[in-house]
Formats: structure tokens, C-alpha cells, sequence
């Protein structure tokens, strides 16, 4: 489920005349991976793997477009992709193996098909959107900010670091 906090954040994304675009991308990454405690709520209910390799392949899929859609290199964003899907596989198992351990899951998550996956792929749009413009108006989204602004609990500073390096090696066509 979408948790309040983050209820602001995509309302302002929604105010007219302010796109996602206008947004930095670490902001949207951090919200990004903040939909995968709710993936894998939604997953441990239902003893679904956290790997889904066809999905991914859409998702990636979707990425090189819409990478092409916006003047980026296709495949360094799919590579900052999959760091950012590996992150995520990541996050998922960890709140898997501490539920597992006995740590109390919350009763119920969102729907990953209805709810889930539409604010994942719109986060994902909006990602390539703002790294174009970050790189556009020469932010460096793979900056040591990125590590202050894309946290999330379960993530590794191994999946951070990836996450960092792949975002820097994202290049303009």
C-alpha cells in the first residue's frame, strides 16, 4: 500500500503543469524502491519468487524505449535499470527472510497487478524522463547526493553503490 508519506510527493507530480520531468531523479528512485516492501508483502501472501525474469524482460523492454524516447543511450539506462531491479529483488528478500525470522508482516499490502505495478511503471517513466533532464541541465544524478536521497530500508550499500555508479554511466545519444 502506499504509505502517507509518499501521498504528497505523488500529488505534487500530478499538479498540472508540473511533470515528471521537472523532478530530479533520486527522488523518484527512492520512491521507487519504496513500493518494494508492499511488492513483497503482496509476494509472501501469496508465495510468489521475489525473480521474475519475464517481467523484468518488460519492464527492461519498456526502459530501452523509452531511453530512446528521451535522447538517452539505451543501454546504460537499462543497465542503471537492472542495478535498480537487482536493488529491488534485493529490498523484497529481505523483508521475505526478516518475516520469515518471525518479524511480524503486516496483515495485508497493496494489489501488486491493480495498484502495484501502474505506480512502478509510471515511477519508471518518470525516472528516464528526469535523468534526461538532470543530465540536460548538468545535475549528476549518480552524485554523493544520490546516497542521501535514495534510501530505503533493506537496502544495501553494495545496491546503493551499484544503483550510483550505473546512474552516472547514463549518456545522452
Amino acid at each position: 500500500m502506499l504509505r502517507p508519506a509518499a501521498i504528497p510527493f505523488l500529488f505534487f507530480l500530478l499538479l498540472p503543469g508540473i511533470a515528471a520531468a521537472d523532478a530530479t531523479a533520486p527522488p523518484l528512485i527512492a520512491e521507487r524502491l519504496s513500493l518494494m516492501k508492499d511488492v513483497a508483502i503482496y509476494k509472501a501472501e501469496r508465495d510468489i519468487p521475489v525473480e521474475d525474469l519475464a517481467r523484468e524482460a518488460v519492464v527492461l523492454d519498456a526502459v530501452v524505449k523509452a531511453a530512446a524516447e528521451h535522447g538517452l543511450v539505451p543501454e546504460t539506462t537499462r543497465a542503471f535499470f537492472q542495478a535498480q531491479i537487482d536493488a529491488a529483488k534485493h529490498i523484497q528478500a529481505c523483508w521475505i527472510g526478516r518475516w520469515s525470522s518471525g518479524e511480524a508482516r503486516p496483515a495485508q499490502g497493496a494489489d501488486l497487478v491493480e495498484v502495484i505495478r501502474p505506480e512502478l511503471l509510471r515511477l519508471g517513466n518518470a525516472i528516464v524522463a528526469a535523468i534526461a533532464v538532470d543530465i540536460r541541465e548538468g545535475r549528476s544524478a549518480g552524485s554523493e547526493a544520490f546516497h542521501d536521497i535514495v534510501v530505503a530500508e533493506c537496502l544495501s550499500g553494495d545496491a546503493s553503490a551499484a544503483m550510483a555508479r550505473a546512474l552516472g554511466e547514463i549518456a545522452l545519444q
